[in-house]
C-alpha cells in the first residue's frame, strides 16, 4: 500500500469509527441575542411613554406568572390564591415605604423607610404568608387546594377594605416611587439624558423591570435544572413515585409554595410600582384568572412559556385599546377594546388546548434530537490493529484551541454587531428635545400654547368606562361630550378632538392609557371612578393636568386640577334631608336607617347624614354592605324592627331596587332618600317601579330633559338605540364647565397647560346654564357647590323629573367647609 494511499484511508477511519471532530458551534443565536439585547436596552431612546409603561407591566407579570408556572405548570399544584400574595407584596410596599397621611377621610399610615427596604419586605412578607399556608398546601392537592387557596383571596379582600390605616380602603393608596442607593425611579429627578433623550420615571422603571424579570427568569430556569427542579417535576408527575425515590413530598410541596408566594410578592410591588397606587378591587379573584390563563396559554412548566403567557396577556389589551381605530371589528361600531380582547384569550385557550398543548412557547422548545440511521446489513470492513490503535488517540490538542478561537471571532463579531446598531440609536432618536416654543394658530396667533394645541385644534383625554361596571354611564356621559365638541369651539376659534380610551375601570388600565395620550393632550375632559382618578392624582398634578371626574367623593377635591362637577357627596345627601324637612316627610328626633357601601363613597354620604343627624337630633341605624351585595332583605327587616322614619342610601341602583322591593313586601312606607348613583332608568323596569315613584327622593347634581328638551332630541337623533340616562346631562354640563376654562385661558393669551391651571382655579360663580349646579369655585378640599337638585323618578325620558330646582340646604356650608 503507497504512502498516500495508507494516509488516505487513516483519514477515512477516523471518520467513520475514530474519536469525532470537534463539534461545529452556531453563532447565530449569540448574535440574535446580543441584536435583542441591545434592542431592548435601547428602545427607551426611541418609543413613547406608553410602550415603556406596558413594558415596566408586562415584565411584572412575567415575574408573577413564572411564579405560579412553579408552583402549577412544575409541581401540578393548581392554586387561586396569587392574588392574595400580590396583595401582600404590594401592601408592604406601599406601608413600609409610605409616608403618613394621605388622601381622603382616613390618615394613613407609613413607616417612611426606604423603597428598597419596602420591596425586600414586601418579598419577604408574601413569602411568609405561603409558609403559613404551605402546611395546607402539602396536604392538599388539586381541585381541593384550589379551593382552599381560593379562600385566601376572599380573606385578602376583607382585610384589604377594612384595614384602611394601612391599605386606604376602597380607594386605595399612592405608592412611593423607587430609589437605590440614592438613585430615584421617578420624575421627581428627572435630570438624566442619555443621547440628548430625557430619562424620567418610564425609562428607569423600564431597565429595573428588565432587570428584576431577568433575575427571575434566570433563577427559575437554574431551579428547574437543579436536583430540586426534578424532584418538583417527579411530584407533577406522580408523588407516589416521588416518594419512592425517596422525595419528602410535603417538604418540597411547602417550599415550591414559598417560592412562587415570594415571586408573587415582588410582582406585587411592581404592580404597585406601575401605576403608582393600589387599590383593594385590583386584587380579586380576576388577576388569579388572569395568571392561570398566562401560564396556560405560554405553556405548563416553561419558564419561557409563562414570559410569553405573560406579555400576551397583559399588553393585549392595552394595544387593542391604543390602536381601537385601526383594528378590524374593534372601536367604532365594532367591539370595546376588552371584550375583543376577553374573546382572543378564550379563543387562544381553546386553540392552545386542541392543538398546541405544550403552549405558544411550545414550538420554540428544544428540538429532540435525531434517531442515528440504522445502516444496512453489509461485510464487516478488516480493520488493523494499528487502525484499532490510531482510533483511541485522543482529539488533538489544536481541535480546541480552534475551538476557542472561532468562539472568541464570533463573541467578537456579535459585539461589533451590537456596537453598529448601538451606534445607530445613538443618531436616530426621535425623543430628544427639539429647539422651538409654542404658538398659536389662525386667530389665535397670539394666544401662547403647548402640548395638546396644533394649529387651531386642541385636543383633550376622555378616561372611561365602556364595558366595566359602569358602562352605560360611561357611554352616555362620553356621547354626550363628543356631541358638545362637535358644536362648540373655543374662543370661536379652536375645534376640540377627544382621545377617547376605555378603562374598563380597572386602575392599571387607566394609568397606562394615560401614558400613552399625556404628550398630545391639553387637559382631560373626563376620568370616570374614584380609584382612577386617585391612581392618576401624582400624574395629573406632576403634568399639570386640569380634569373633570365622572365622581363626587369629597377625596378628589383635595387633588390639584381636578374640577367634582357638582356638590361632594356629603353636601349632596345633606341637601336632600333639607328638602324632606321642609316637605314634613322627616321631622327632627325621627329614626334614620343607612345603607351604604363601604370604601370613599358610602363613608361620604353617611358622613353628610352623621352631621344632619348631629344637628337635627336624628338616631341613626347603619348598615355597611359590599358593593357585590344585592339582596338587602336583612338590612331592611333591621330598620322595620327600628322603626326607621326614612332609608338612606349611598348604594348602586341594584342595591336600590332590593330595598324597595323588600320595603314594599314588608309594608314599610317610609321615603328613600339617595344620592345621584342609587338610580337608573331600568329601575323602572322592574317590580317596584310604582312604589319608588312615590318613596324615592335622589339629591343629583343636575337636572332633568324636563329642562333641556334639546338636549334629549339632539342625544336621540345622534344615538337613536340607545336607552337615556341622566348621565347624558352629567356630559354636557362637564364639557361646558370645560369649555369656560378653556375659553378663560384663551382669553387670558395662555393656552399651555399651566394657563389652563390658572384659568381653572381662578373660576368663580361658574353658571352652566341649568346643566350642572351652581359651581362656587374648585378650592382643595372644598366642595365646589353648596347646591342641589332634588329628583323623583318618573314616565319620562331620563327616568326622573325634577321635584325641586337647585338650592343651598341648611346644612350645606357647614359641612362643605
Amino acid at each position: 500500500m503507497s504512502e498516500t494511499t495508507a494516509t488516505a484511508t487513516r483519514g477515512a477511519s477516523r471518520s467513520r469509527g475514530g474519536a469525532p471532530p470537534a463539534p461545529r458551534r452556531s453563532y447565530l443565536k449569540p448574535v440574535l441575542l446580543a441584536v435583542a439585547l441591545v434592542v431592548v436596552l435601547v428602545l427607551p431612546i426611541y418609543v413613547d411613554e406608553f410602550w415603556l409603561r406596558t413594558g415596566f407591566a408586562v415584565c411584572g407579570a412575567v415575574v408573577g406568572a413564572i411564579g405560579l408556572n412553579l408552583l402549577v405548570g412544575t409541581t401540578g399544584q393548581l392554586s387561586l390564591a396569587h392574588a392574595f400574595f400580590l396583595a401582600v407584596g404590594a401592601v408592604t410596599y406601599v406601608f413600609v415605604a409610605g409616608e403618613s397621611g394621605g388622601l381622603g377621610l382616613t390618615d394613613l399610615s407609613g413607616l417612611g423607610w426606604p423603597p428598597v427596604v419596602g420591596m425586600i419586605a414586601g418579598v419577604l412578607l408574601a413569602g411568609l404568608a405561603g409558609l403559613l399556608f404551605s402546611p395546607i398546601a402539602a396536604r392538599l392537592r388539586g381541585i381541593y387546594l384550589g379551593v382552599a387557596s381560593l379562600g385566601l383571596v376572599f380573606i385578602g379582600q376583607h382585610v384589604l377594605n377594612s384595614w384602611t390605616q394601612v391599605t386606604g380602603g376602597f380607594n386605595g393608596r399612592s405608592a412611593p416611587e423607587f430609589s437605590l442607593f440614592g438613585f430615584t425611579f421617578g420624575n421627581t429627578d428627572p435630570d438624566l439624558y442619555v443621547l440628548e433623550v430625557p430619562f424620567r420615571e418610564a425609562e428607569r422603571l423600564w431597565y429595573l423591570g428588565l432587570a428584576l424579570a431577568l433575575a427571575a427568569y434566570l433563577f427559575a430556569r437554574n431551579l428547574l435544572r437543579s436536583r430540586p427542579g426534578r424532584a418538583l417535576e417527579t411530584l407533577r408527575d406522580s408523588e407516589v413515585a416521588a416518594s419512592v425515590m425517596g422525595v419528602n413530598v410535603q417538604r418540597y410541596k411547602g417550599r415550591v409554595f414559598l417560592v412562587s408566594s415570594m415571586y408573587a410578592g415582588l410582582a406585587g410591588v411592581m404592580y404597585a410600582l406601575s401605576i403608582g397606587s393600589i387599590a383593594p378591587e385590583s386584587f380579586g379573584l380576576e388577576p388569579s384568572i388572569l395568571y392561570l390563563a398566562m401560564i396556560v396559554l405560554g405553556g405548563l412548566g416553561s419558564v419561557s412559556g409563562a414570559a410569553v403567557g405573560a406579555l400576551f396577556v397583559s399588553a393585549l389589551p392595552l394595544i387593542f385599546q391604543r390602536y381601537a381605530d385601526v383594528v378590524p371589528l374593534v372601536g367604532d361600531g365594532g367591539l370595546a377594546a376588552g371584550e375583543a380582547a376577553r374573546y382572543l384569550f378564550g379563543l387562544a385557550i381553546i386553540l392552545v388546548v386542541l392543538f398546541e398543548p405544550a403552549g405558544l412557547a411550545g414550538p420554540g422548545g428544544p428540538v429532540p434530537a435525531k434517531r442515528p440511521r440504522r445502516r444496512r446489513p453489509g461485510p464487516e470492513p478488516v480493520r488493523s490493529s494499528h487502525r484499532r490503535i490510531h482510533h483511541l488517540r485522543p482529539v488533538r490538542p489544536a481541535s480546541t484551541r480552534e475551538h476557542v478561537m472561532r468562539l472568541r471571532q464570533g463573541s467578537r463579531g456579535a459585539a461589533a454587531l451590537a456596537a453598529v446598531v448601538l451606534a445607530a440609536a445613538a443618531g436616530c432618536s426621535t425623543k430628544a428635545p427639539e429647539s422651538g416654543g409654542g404658538g398659536g394658530g389662525g386667530d389665535a396667533a397670539d394666544v401662547q400654547t403647548d402640548i395638546g394645541v396644533e394649529g387651531e385644534t386642541i385636543r383633550l383625554g376622555v378616561l372611561t368606562d365602556l364595558t366595566g361596571v359602569f358602562a352605560a354611564l360611561g357611554k352616555d356621559i362620553t356621547n354626550a361630550n363628543t356631541l358638545f365638541w362637535e358644536e362648540n369651539q373655543v374662543c370661536d376659534t379652536y375645534t376640540v378632538e377627544l382621545d377617547v380610551q376605555d378603562t374598563g375601570y380597572v386602575p392599571q388600565q387607566g394609568v397606562q392609557l394615560y401614558s400613552g395620550m399625556k404628550d398630545s393632550i391639553l387637559a382631560m375632559q373626563q376620568t370616570i371612578g374614584s380609584p382612577i382618578n386617585t391612581a392618576l392624582a401624582p400624574e395629573y398634578e406632576a403634568d399639570q393636568i386640569v380634569n373633570f371626574p365622572s365622581a363626587w367623593s369629597k377625596t378628589l377635591t383635595e387633588i390639584p386640577g381636578t374640577g367634582v362637577v357638582g356638590a361632594t357627596y356629603d353636601v349632596e345627601i345633606a341637601n336632600g334631608y333639607d328638602y324632606l324637612f321642609e316637605q314634613g316627610l322627616l321631622a327632627e328626633g325621627d329614626t334614620v336607617g343607612h345603607i351604604y357601601f363601604e370604601g370613599e363613597y358610602g363613608a361620604n354620604g353617611l358622613a353628610g347624614t352623621q352631621a344632619v343627624a348631629e344637628e337635627k337630633n336624628l338616631e341613626v341605624v347603619e348598615a355597611q354592605i359590599k358593593a357585590t351585595d344585592q339582596d338587602m332583605s336583612a338590612q331592611v327587616t333591621q330598620f322595620a324592627a327600628a322603626g326607621v322614619d326614612l332609608i338612606a342610601l349611598t348604594v348602586a341602583p341594584g342595591q336600590t331596587a332590593s330595598v324597595a322591593t323588600v320595603a314594599e313586601a314588608q309594608g314599610l312606607d317610609v321615603p328613600i332618600l339617595g344620592s345621584n348613583p342609587v338610580f337608573a332608568p331600568g329601575l323602572l323596569q322592574g317590580p317596584a317601579a310604582n312604589w319608588l315613584k312615590e318613596h324615592l327622593y335622589v339629591a343629583s347634581p343636575v337636572s332633568s330633559f324636563d329642562a333641556h328638551p334639546e338636549l334629549l332630541e339632539q342625544y336621540k337623533e345622534a344615538y337613536p338605540e340607545a336607552t337615556v340616562s341622566l348621565g347624558v346631562v352629567v356630559g354636557f354640563g362637564m364639557s361646558e364647565l370645560m369649555k369656560q376654562v378653556l375659553d378663560a385661558a384663551c382669553e387670558n393669551g395662555d393656552l399651555t397647560r399651566q394657563g389652563v391651571v390658572d384659568a381653572f382655579e381662578s373660576l368663580e360663580e361658574v353658571d352652566t346654564g341649568g346643566l350642572v349646579v351652581p359651581i362656587r369655585g374648585f378650592e382643595l378640599g372644598k366642595s365646589p357647590s353648596l347646591e342641589s337638585f332634588v329628583l323623583q323618578p318618573a314616565d319620562v325620558e331620563g327616568g326622573a323629573t325634577v321635584v325641586a330646582e337647585a338650592f343651598e340646604g341648611e346644612f350645606a356650608e357647614q359641612i362643605a367647609g
